[in-house]
């Protein structure tokens, strides 16, 4: 939930633009997971990893319910100025997402198979280093 409502918003802001916005927001994770290890790192050695796990989450949960208030879809047919224009005139060419196709449409494009490729090997990685965080976990902490 934290991850896919500000990006699919941003997308929505930024129809010419997504890859961008979507790249940038990403940015932004990677960013606040670098910024958060020290603090939780600091967290633990002073107060414990459960009371970490208390303090931290409810700190994201009123980050999260705070930003969540800012979050807003743009208008409905909303399009950034001269979009619209350079899209009726044939100089910018709109892909229909596939968000906006049935099941049975979003199986038969290959980017449905591309995107459903890079989820399966994300989710093996994520599956792999998740088996070998217990030890490493231990390592650290030992």
């Amino acid at each position: 939930m934290g991850y896919i409502a500000p990006v699919s918003t941003l997308v929505k802001w930024f129809p010419d633009r997504r890859g961008l916005a979507t790249g940038l927001a990403i940015m932004g994770f990677g960013f606040a997971a670098a910024i958060s290890s020290p603090i939780m790192d600091s967290l633990i050695k002073s107060v414990g990893t459960a009371k970490t796990f208390y303090i931290l989450g409810a700190a994201y949960f009123i980050i999260m319910t705070l930003s969540s208030l800012y979050l807003e879809r743009p208008p409905v047919d909303w399009a950034p100025k001269g979009f619209k224009e350079k899209a009726e005139s044939g100089k910018v060419k709109v892909k229909k997402d596939l968000s906006q196709l049935t099941a049975n449409e979003a199986i038969k494009t290959s980017r449905f198979y591309y995107l459903w490729i890079m989820l399966f090997i994300n989710v093996t990685c994520g599956i792999a280093i998740l088996s070998a965080a217990k030890p490493l976990a231990e390592e650290v902490l030992a």
